[in-house]
């Protein structure tokens, strides 16, 4: 047991148990919590949900475990579990079960099982025996917001397994997936329930370019940037730059993306075809044939940009760029990864999801980068802050920001801002690293509950 901030509350490990003719409206506390009470009424939180009961108390000596006494009704409502441990926070009348964290899928709930969450997710639950975290891993579509109540994949710490239930919807909710036909109306839903949804927005890469092209800072690390509008654009980029890339304005891990390069012969371009393969499929097109093929593609001004084409740094005769994982674990923004990502031979797209290769800092820039690193966190910090100035009425609270190292600046450039970022590529250099990035969103959130 440990005292909370100025002994305004207290923090402890707990087992819920029922009584036999135990009244439904009654709690029963050790005795010994007595202090913390100024009132025979409290109210039992569990996520979203909650219920107003009246306190007695019993006799039962401190200890590493002591025991709670609610009706089966209410165990059955709050969806707790006779036998597991849970973490409760005492304050001010309020009896808080957590910290207890949603983890908000996508729109495909058949995808998502025991088999899929132990997947993706088995090592980030090390954290929940650490910190006693619950977590709760649902889709909108298992949502009743009128019950507060969702069916869910939750983490058994005994078992050590996920398992299907429905529980509370919890409070403070961990968004990992970024496409939901029902989001806005469900995230209104949460904030008017009193919760909160952090990794709340995913603006789009024209609309933050536009954004940071405005701020005097920022504007000096970006490539020009145009948004795709009509196809005698593409023949005015193919006169002014001899390399420029196509990109989709919200898809990630390099799918989508046409880069074009100007040949030596003449009226010969080079295109990089990214579109539905992990590997570029290159095609040598005459400029009328470039145009007639983004033609028979259709692109739409909603759907893409057109941007300068960066002049990466090569190492091993190979272009790489800089992932940053920016998270916050408090109010403040931190760094808690770099890795750079080296692309495939004969390829240009750097993206460990596209066979990119992931290695430190200190492989490329040799063993002295503290500078480096600092002039990196400063400018993604800056970036960071910059997003949470536009886009007051969201909440973030992690992202993975893409710099290039640009050879004709010598400095710098940002490619773009990931909201979801994947991090796997850490482990394979940095371990401490990678389970930094892992937890620090399930730390934050604990927080955010007064864990």
């Amino acid at each position: 047991m440990y005292g909370g901030e100025e002994m305004m509350s207290t923090t402890f490990s707990v087992v819920f148990r029922s009584k036999i003719k135990q009244k439904e409206e009654t709690i029963l506390v050790p005795s010994f919590l007595k202090k913390w009470f100024s009132h025979n009424q409290v109210q039992l939180t569990y996520g979203l949900a909650s219920r107003n009961l009246t306190i007695s108390y019993f006799d039962e000596r401190e200890n590493d475990s002591p025991s709670i006494y609610v009706h089966k009704n209410v165990q059955k409502e709050l969806a707790l579990h006779k036998k597991e441990r849970y973490q409760v926070r005492v304050k001010q009348g309020e009896l808080t079960i957590g910290p207890y964290i949603g983890l908000l899928l996508g729109d495909q709930p058949l995808n998502y099982t025991a088999a899929f969450m132990k997947e993706h997710y088995e090592e980030r639950m090390k954290l929940q025996t650490q910190l006693g975290v619950r977590v709760a891993a649902f889709s909108i579509k298992w949502v009743n917001l009128e019950q507060a109540k969702t069916k869910a994949l939750t983490y058994c710490v005994e078992t050590k397994k996920w398992k299907e239930e429905v529980v509370p919807i919890p409070k403070i909710i961990y968004r990992r997936h970024l496409r939901q036909e029902e989001f806005h109306s469900f995230k209104e839903a949460i904030r008017q329930k009193g919760g909160t949804i952090f990794n709340s927005n995913r603006p789009d890469k024209w609309e933050l370019h536009a954004h940071f092209n405005e701020d005097s800072t920022l504007k000096r690390v970006l490539p020009k940037t145009e948004k795709w509008t009509k196809e005698d654009q593409l023949e005015r980029w193919l006169q002014e730059k001899p390399k420029f890339v196509l990109k989709p304005i919200l898809n990630s891990q390099g799918r989508g993306i046409y880069m074009i390069s100007k040949l030596k012969q003449g009226n010969q371009y080079l295109v990089y075809d990214y579109a539905k393969t992990d590997q570029a499929i290159k095609r040598k097109l005459t400029k009328k044939a470039l145009i007639r093929f983004f033609h028979k593609r259709k692109l739409r001004s909603k759907d893409y940009i057109i941007q300068e084409w960066i002049a990466l740094k090569k190492w091993e005769s190979r272009p790489f760029d800089v992932r940053v994982f920016l998270q916050k674990e408090t109010a403040n923004w931190q760094v808690n990864g770099i890795e750079c990502r080296q692309a495939q031979a004969k390829q240009l797209i750097t993206n460990f999801s596209k066979g990119g290769r992931v290695l430190p800092l200190s492989d490329i820039f040799g063993g002295h980068t503290k500078a480096m690193e600092a002039e990196i966190e400063q400018l993604c910090i800056e970036i960071a802050d910059k997003i949470e100035s536009i886009y007051r009425n969201d909440h973030f609270a992690e992202l993975g920001i893409d710099l290039a190292f640009d050879v004709k600046q010598k400095r710098f450039v940002l490619i773009e801002v990931n909201f979801r970022p994947g991090y796997k590529g850490l482990k394979l250099f940095d371990e401490d690293a990678y389970y930094r990035v892992a937890w620090s969103p399930f730390k934050y959130a604990a927080k955010m509950e007064g864990f």
